[in-house]
């Protein structure tokens, strides 16, 4: 808020409140919900999902409606639709089971949304 409000610099990427929810939802929610719902990963797929974050994280901080930004953005979240959403879709039985699946797809069409929406500006 403090950011926000001008009292003290914040990077670009969280001077704004569309920012903060970016980086809340995106950021931390995604990684947190990956991480329940993943379980047990061999270590590499773990440090590229880990580095992946980490570069999309600062990329938006310096520049959050560049190009590279979304792309690097879009990667990470793609890579976790695409390795747990299929989990979920295929052999969950049970459909609040599947609702898992069905939440990243969306979390995953709602990150592309947002970039393609601050790409139009």
């Amino acid at each position: 808020m403090g950011g926000q409000l001008g009292w003290f610099t914040v990077p670009a990427g969280l001077q704004y409140a569309w920012g903060h929810g970016h980086e809340m939802i995106f950021g931390f929610a995604l990684l947190v919900i990956a991480g329940y719902l993943a379980g047990p990963q061999p270590k590499t797929y773990i440090f590229t999902v880990m580095g992946l974050w980490l570069v999309a994280r600062l990329s938006f901080w310096v520049a959050p409606i560049s190009m590279v930004t979304a792309i690097i953005n879009n990667v990470f979240v793609a890579t976790l639709v695409w390795k747990l959403a299929p989990i979920f879709l295929r052999t969950a039985k049970k459909w609040r089971k599947k609702s898992a699946g069905f939440v990243l797809v969306g979390l995953g069409i709602s990150a592309l949304g947002f970039h393609m929406v601050m790409q139009s500006d």
